[in-house]
């Protein structure tokens, strides 16, 4: 098996300016461990993750 065949497509991310309260918020709904941080142009600048808040 392969990543390709088990990755998600549709992406949730989040910015450097979001707050962490609203991260929180998606990770939570969308029962999350981590959201990848993105700069305006959609490529991933880091991660942020339960363990880190």
């Amino acid at each position: 098996m392969k990543i390709k065949e088990v990755m998600i497509l549709d992406l949730t991310s989040v910015s450097a300016d979001t707050p962490i309260k609203e991260a929180v918020k998606i990770m939570s709904l969308q029962r999350m461990v981590g959201l990848p941080v993105v700069d305006n142009n959609q490529n991933v600048i880091g991660i942020i993750t339960e363990s880190d808040i």
